[in-house]
């Protein structure tokens, strides 16, 4: 799951554009989850992300954070995050015995 954090959409959408590169990424990657959630109205899932500033892209992969960053994200480069995760079900896990 993806989500963007913002204080409002249409202040982030018109402020800085991340949100049309956002919902484009959720176009072209149907299997991924991507979200969306105002901070002001969700203060304790923003605080136990560890927002600080607005926009936020988090990443979760199986239910464990694997990526935060503030800021907006051109395009490249989110299809490079959704990659990068995607690329987690591939890699080698540790075995316990």
């Amino acid at each position: 799951m993806i989500t963007a954090h913002a204080a409002s959409r249409s202040e982030v959408h018109h402020s800085t554009g991340h949100y049309p590169t956002f919902e484009g990424a959720s176009d072209r990657h149907d299997n991924v989850v991507f979200g969306k959630v105002d901070t002001e109205a969700e203060q304790q899932l923003a605080a136990v992300a560890r927002i600080t500033s607005i926009p936020t892209v988090v990443a979760f992969h199986k239910g464990a954070l694997v990526y935060s960053q503030s800021g907006v994200l051109p395009k490249a480069a989110l299809d490079s995050l959704v990659w990068r995760i995607k690329e987690l079900d591939s890699a080698p896990t540790a075995r316990t015995h």
